[in-house]
């Protein structure tokens, strides 16, 4: 019974050496920046002051984006969008940034966004993104999408504007000077008359359709 006993004890020790000398597999440390899948980033709803960002990551990440006046030199660096973006740093180097902020990528394939306010209408931009994992791993330059905001607003006459100049007998000149690129309709009718509208006045009519 001794024996017997001796020989269960040693097995078991061995049992606990074999298990403490088991090799665990090394994890290695995650050096890889994000990727955005083909296609992103990109632009979703846009709007005459805002742009919708989305993008597709292979791993979660944090999203940082910038917004200049296209053609805006010097190009901003991976470190600079992601400063920007995080403090809300109106410029550099004497360009003005438009609009800047965070956002989070899920991965997986997943589409996510982010509302980018304070644009204005029928401008176009140069929207500059960059993905930072978990881990730290940044990518070492910004993408850069451009997009022109819708133009959802009528124009405006400068102070002043419309005027009547160089006026002799049944001719005369009317000036015109807008807050944009515009096309300029006009009608006449007798002073105190109902005053047409817009439509009207597109069509080349007076109030009530009269020509």
């Amino acid at each position: 019974m001794a024996i017997r006993t001796a020989t269960a004890a040693t097995a078991a020790l061995a049992l606990t050496l074999a298990c403490l000398f088991v090799q665990v597999p090394e994890v290695s440390a995650d050096s890889t920046p994000p990727l955005f899948y083909g296609g992103f980033p990109r632009t979703g709803e846009v709007r005459d002051t805002s742009i919708v960002i989305e993008t597709q990551t292979n791993e979660a990440s944090t999203i940082y984006y910038m917004i200049v006046l296209q053609g805006e030199t010097p190009a901003p660096t991976t470190a600079l969008v992601k400063q920007i973006a995080t403090s809300g740093q109106g410029d550099y180097s004497g360009v003005a940034v438009k609009s800047s902020g965070t956002f989070t990528s899920t991965g997986s394939q997943v589409t996510t966004s982010a509302k980018a306010i304070g644009l204005s209408g029928g401008i176009v931009y140069d929207i500059y993104v960059v993905a930072e994992d978990l881990a730290g791993n940044i990518q070492s330059m910004p993408t850069r999408v451009d997009e022109r905001t819708a133009d959802e607003a009528a124009p405006t006459y400068a102070s002043g504007y419309p005027l009547f100049a160089k006026i002799a007998g049944t001719r005369f000149d009317i000036r015109v000077q807008l807050n944009e690129i515009g096309r300029v309709y006009y009608v006449m009718q007798e002073q105190g008359s109902p005053a047409p509208t817009s439509e009207e006045v597109m069509a080349g009519q007076g109030n009530g359709g009269s020509n």
